[in-house]
């Protein structure tokens, strides 16, 4: 019998060796579903996948399956934390997507109906300074909504953002009356608003200067742009934006400074 030259054997051989890694490799059970389900083969899946909530109601999501960690995205006006969502104020679907590490996702509707609650609004009180701002938000209600500043109960001057509830206060001291209204059956609710004056002071409140010597004036609170002046000038000072020099003769000169309300 002839044998089979050096090339022939060590091709045989590699067959062989090819056919053993095979084997090994397939020797053990093996499933195809673990690398999409997860490692105990369960598909991704998100509980409770449906349900009717109240506004500002929570429910805890249990997440079985898929490939750890996961992250959430919520379709709508509510928020997710450590997988507990919380429903907004007004009514609406909401969607939560749960996405898996390897792009699997699975999903959860909530429909909030806020029919059966009054219409409400938040803060219900809150102070703030001369053109300060407050950002309202609704609850209740069925919508949709119109946020609006009583006319009768408006000293400050201040406005609001109709859609959004964006409170601006005026340039006035006063209580103004903030209202949201729900366009379905025009029921009201309404905020009180407290808008005080920032106190306005100048520093240094006194110096003692050469004729000819200037100080560097600052502001302190109000609002600005500010506006300084001399309003009892002996010496025949100057002033400019915040400095002051002092006139060629003695005297006691007074530096006044104005904000952009005329405090």
């Amino acid at each position: 019998m002839k044998r089979p030259n050096a090339t022939l054997r060590t091709r045989l051989i590699l067959a062989c060796i090819s056919v053993a890694t095979l084997v090994f490799a397939c020797s053990g059970p093996f499933d195809l579903s673990t690398l999409l389900d997860g490692p105990d083969g369960t598909p991704l899946s998100v509980t409770p996948e449906a349900g009717v909530l109240r506004p500002n109601q929570t429910v805890a999501l249990q997440i079985t399956g898929g490939h750890p960690p996961y992250t959430f995205d919520v379709t709508g006006d509510g928020t997710i934390e450590d997988a507990v969502y919380r429903a907004p104020g007004a009514s609406g679907t909401e969607t939560v997507t749960v996405r898996d590490r390897v792009g699997a996702t699975a999903t959860a509707s909530f429909q909030v109906d806020a029919s059966s609650i009054s219409v409400g609004i938040s803060p219900t009180s809150q102070t703030v300074f001369t053109g300060g701002s407050i950002d309202f938000s609704v609850f209740g209600g069925a919508g949709p909504y119109e946020f609006s500043v009583v006319s009768e109960t408006n000293p400050s001057g201040a406005t609001i953002d109709p859609g959004t509830g964006l409170y601006t206060a005026g340039t006035l001291a006063g209580v103004d009356t903030v209202r949201v209204t729900d366009l379905s059956d025009s029921a009201t609710a309404d905020a009180v608003v407290t808008v005080v004056e920032k106190p306005l002071s100048i520093a240094p409140v006194s110096a003692s200067v050469y004729t000819g010597q200037t100080v560097e004036f600052s502001v302190v609170g109000g609002d600005g742009p500010f506006t300084y002046s001399i309003s009892d000038n002996q010496t025949g000072a100057t002033i400019g934006v915040e400095t002051y020099t002092a006139g060629a003769g003695p005297g006691v000169d007074t530096v006044r400074v104005v904000d952009e309300y005329d405090n």
